[in-house]
């Protein structure tokens, strides 16, 4: 299975790479432990995929009684983020739970929600659990600014948001596994991102009834996606996949949903010693 997913990574990579792309990519099938890894510690732009530990770190505090899954909260005129999301349609002073504000951020990458998210959480305790879940190449360093930001001539890592494919991999496992914040938390977390309305990758050529649990993110010359798929027993593995340098996204989005239909087949018996069994 591990030579069959290495070789669909591969491909992938020299067609992307053939467009002047860069990608990174990390895939654990949770049951066996099998890796297959590209530059996966390459520090990438994050975009919209940050929105999990910030997801993470607002169900930590919920647990603890720091926050409130259900307390509701006024999302005024100042608070509105611009780029993608609804919340910045609606009219000034809706009031949202928590829990709201949390499922907005992931399934329609609502930035509105997000900041009001960084807000309620805290941008150093998100920062802090990231650091603490052991994610190295990881960090919240600014709230989400809509289009106008990534268009400044002085835009550049240094003032993004940041992420490699190792960590989003770790995370995603620890998700899957009930260990990021607790079974409890956890479960939660990945029925909000089983809920993603954005599916034009990883999930886009997957059989119908497959299930996958994950986030995408994309500006400009960039187009990611991270999740966790899952078999007929449960979350089966984690692929996650990171992009940038784009000439042409719409054919690179393409190109993610074919790898992921690739990594599918081969872990579902289509590579040797495929299998789509229960996590341990």
């Amino acid at each position: 299975m591990r030579r069959a997913v290495e070789t669909a990574v591969a491909r992938y990579a020299a067609a992307l790479g053939a467009d002047g792309g860069h990608t990174a990519v990390w895939w654990e099938h949770l049951a066996t432990g099998e890796v297959v890894q590209l530059d996966a510690e390459e520090v990438y732009p994050a975009a919209s995929v940050i929105k999990i530990p910030i997801l993470v770190e607002a169900f930590r505090q919920a647990e603890e009684g720091k926050l409130f899954l259900e307390s509701l909260y006024s999302v005024h005129e100042g608070r509105r983020a611009g780029g993608s999301g609804v919340f910045k349609e609606f009219h000034a002073g809706l009031e949202v739970t928590l829990r709201d504000i949390l499922t907005f951020m992931i399934i329609v990458s609502d930035n509105t929600a997000t900041n009001l998210a960084i807000d309620l959480a805290g941008m150093p305790s998100i920062n802090d659990t990231i650091r603490r879940l052991g994610l190295r190449h990881t960090a919240l360093r600014r709230r989400l600014m809509g289009g106008p930001f990534y268009d400044r001539p002085d835009y550049s890592l240094a003032i993004d948001n940041i992420l490699s494919a190792v960590d989003m991999g770790l995370l995603l496992r620890l998700l899957a596994r009930g260990q990021a914040v607790s079974a409890t938390s956890d479960a939660a977390m990945l029925d909000i991102l089983l809920r993603q309305q954005v599916n034009d990758r990883i999930p886009m050529m997957l059989p119908r009834g497959v299930r996958v649990a994950h986030k995408t993110g994309e500006f400009q010359t960039t187009r990611h996606d991270a999740g966790v798929v899952y078999g007929p027993d449960g979350p089966a593995y984690v692929l996650v996949v990171l992009t940038r340098g784009l000439k042409r996204p719409p054919k690179a989005v393409w190109q993610i949903a074919e790898l992921s239909e690739e990594i599918y087949k081969a872990c579902a018996g289509g590579g040797q010693g495929g299998s789509l069994g229960a996590a341990r």
